[in-house]
């Protein structure tokens, strides 16, 4: 399945931010990739999507609610 470059990096770009703890910056960076693909249905897109519900829904470290970012 094909998918785009752009839409790749905007993920990779959100893996690296959430890494750093730049929570709100990887958020962004996940939404990007959506706009990125063009047919909004690749695993990329896939991926984003549960990256950023995941950073959204969890609690701070330390929190009973996960491990957050």
């Amino acid at each position: 399945e094909p998918i785009s470059d752009q839409a790749q990096a905007y993920y990779d770009m959100g893996e690296i931010l959430s890494d750093l703890g730049r929570c709100g910056e990887a958020m962004e960076a996940y939404q990007q990739v959506r706009a990125a693909d063009q047919t909004g249905t690749s695993a990329v897109v896939g991926g984003a999507e549960w990256r950023s519900d995941e950073l959204r829904f969890r609690g701070p470290t330390g929190s009973r609610l996960g491990t957050g970012c």
